[in-house]
């Protein structure tokens, strides 16, 4: 269970980079405020070679995915895709395991990953989107911006934290 922001009465602060002595600046955190651009972290398939590589695989090469998952562990991936398979995570009724596919279709041209978020909530997948519960049905088109977790190459699940869902 994630808390939700709280108001305050406090003015908003922006967030700038920052510099120390002889550090390279830091960016800025990423928002949320406009889920139809992508945040400048994200690894994506454009900018992103091994990411496009496994996105793209239909011969799912585990060793390929399991190197990128334990060199970009924590970074943010951004790509569209669609819901393959939901069930109730460890038999309870309001968190889910999503097995995700990159694409459009879970059932037709399947390539990459078998991606999965392990134990969310619907408002994990976007606090912000009233209807984002309609997501949760298999073959919904998104948007995933997530954080890598890990790749299991047991269950052949890569594993990931979501950031930002959005239709699509």
């Amino acid at each position: 269970f994630r808390s939700k922001p709280t108001a305050t009465t406090e003015p908003a602060t922006e967030h700038t980079a920052t510099t120390e002595p002889n550090a390279e600046p830091t960016a800025a955190p990423p928002t949320a405020t406009n889920p139809n651009t992508s945040s400048p972290e994200a690894l994506t398939a454009a900018n992103n070679a091994e990411f496009a590589a496994i996105l793209t695989d239909r011969n799912g090469d585990s060793k390929a995915i399991a190197v990128f998952a334990n060199e970009y562990r924590g970074r943010a991936i951004e790509f569209d895709g669609v819901t393959a398979n939901l069930s109730n995570h460890e038999g309870r009724k309001t968190r889910f395991d999503i097995l995700i596919y990159a694409g459009d279709s879970s059932t037709r041209n399947v390539a990459g990953p078998a991606f999965q978020f392990r134990d969310v909530g619907v408002f994990d997948l976007n606090p912000n989107d009233p209807n984002i519960g309609r997501l949760l049905a298999v073959d919904t088109q998104f948007h995933v911006v997530a954080t890598v977790v890990e790749y299991n190459e047991g269950s052949g699940l890569f594993i990931l934290d979501p950031v930002l869902i959005t239709s699509r």
